[in-house]
């Protein structure tokens, strides 16, 4: 193999950074951590202003997880590109964001809405519909968590025990800057 390629799974090499540009400056970047004997994929979000990140979740050894609701993944999904950087690619950012999905007020067509993802990025369509029920999941509502808004911050909080999200994403960021997350997360200008 030439020097010159990366390969994912090198720990000596940059980690690759994808990014997931949405409403009001945030951004999701979604890493993949190359440690020795360990790879992760985190995802965080984050904001310009904030001095600090939010907490998404993991996937890799030590998961941690659900992130996001259907409607936040759905948001982010299609959210306009304001910037140059990040994935534009709606389908590409559905599949990439996927993995934090955890929600038990899923809609019917949510397999569907992950099929057509699957199918516009290069996934057979005879293939696509049993892969996004897979990916998606077939669990009865009362396994899968569920998200509220409390007195304390706008933002969802997760049922989860597993979730970062159960207490509110971001943390300790101000007040002004919880509710443009939450409005961003929640499609409201």
């Amino acid at each position: 193999m030439s020097p010159d390629i990366t390969v994912l799974g090198n720990h000596e090499e940059p980690w690759p950074v994808l990014r997931v540009p949405f409403e009001g400056g945030h951004t999701v970047y979604v890493v993949y951590a190359n440690f020795e004997d360990v790879n992760n994929v985190d995802f965080f979000v984050r904001h310009p202003e904030w001095g600090r990140l939010g907490y998404l979740g993991k996937c890799g050894a030590d998961e941690a997880g659900p992130g996001l609701s259907w409607k936040e993944l759905d948001i982010l999904a299609e959210a306009a590109q304001n910037s140059s950087e990040g994935l534009a690619d709606s389908s590409q950012r559905l599949l990439l964001l996927l993995p934090m999905l955890g929600d038990a007020d899923m809609p019917r067509e949510a397999s569907h809405i992950v099929a057509q993802a699957l199918t516009r990025c290069g996934i057979r369509s005879s293939a696509a519909d049993e892969l996004a029920t897979v990916l998606v999941g077939d669990q009865e509502p009362d396994s899968e968590p569920s998200w509220t808004v409390t007195t304390d911050s706008p933002i969802a909080v997760c049922s989860s025990s597993y979730s970062p999200r159960q207490i509110p994403l971001a943390l300790g960021i101000a007040t002004s800057q919880a509710q443009a997350l939450a409005d961003a997360l929640n499609g409201r200008e």
